[in-house]
C-alpha cells in the first residue's frame, strides 16, 4: 500500500496572553480518524492532535487542534487501522509540522518561542499497548 502525506490544517487555535494566575501545564493527545465505512472515500485518514500549553512565567494559554491528512492507494481495512503506520508513523510525520507551527505562532505573538519536545511515537505506542494489556489482565 502506498500512503501519501497530503498536508496539515489548524482546526482550532486559541491564544490568550497577559493572563495572571496561570499554572504551567502541558497536555498533548492525538487520535486517528477514518471516514464512515459507507463513505466513498475509504482511502484516506487523519491524525488529530490536541494540545494545551500554559505558561505561568510567560502568562499565556495556547490551545490548538491540528490535523494531518493522509491518503492511501487502497481501501483502508481494519488490519491497516491496527497496524504500525497509523498508530506510530503517521503521527510522527505530522507532529513536526505542528511543532513548527506552535514555534512560529509564539514567536510572532512576541512570546518566547515554544519548542515542543521530540517524541518517539514508536515507543509511545509500545507503552500504550502495554498499559492496555495490563488493564485486560
Amino acid at each position: 500500500m502506498n500512503i501519501t502525506f497530503l498536508g496539515t490544517k489548524v482546526s482550532k487555535l486559541s491564544l490568550i496572553t497577559g493572563e495572571e494566575g496561570l499554572e504551567d501545564d502541558f497536555n498533548l493527545s492525538f487520535a486517528n480518524g477514518y471516514p464512515d465505512e459507507r463513505s466513498e472515500d475509504n482511502k484516506s485518514f487523519i491524525v488529530t492532535f490536541s494540545i494545551r500549553i500554559c505558561s505561568a512565567e510567560e502568562k499565556f494559554l495556547l490551545e490548538l487542534e491540528y490535523i494531518g491528512f493522509f491518503s492511501c492507494d487502497e481501501p483502508i481495512t481494519e488490519e491497516f487501522k491496527n497496524s504500525h503506520f497509523p498508530i506510530s508513523n503517521a503521527p510522527a510525520i505530522a507532529y513536526p509540522f505542528m511543532r513548527s507551527f506552535i514555534n512560529t505562532v509564539t514567536v510572532n505573538s512576541n512570546l518566547n518561542p515554544v519548542i515542543l519536545p521530540t517524541i518517539n511515537f514508536v515507543e509511545l505506542a509500545r507503552q500504550q499497548k502495554e498499559l492496555a494489556n495490563e488493564r485486560t489482565i
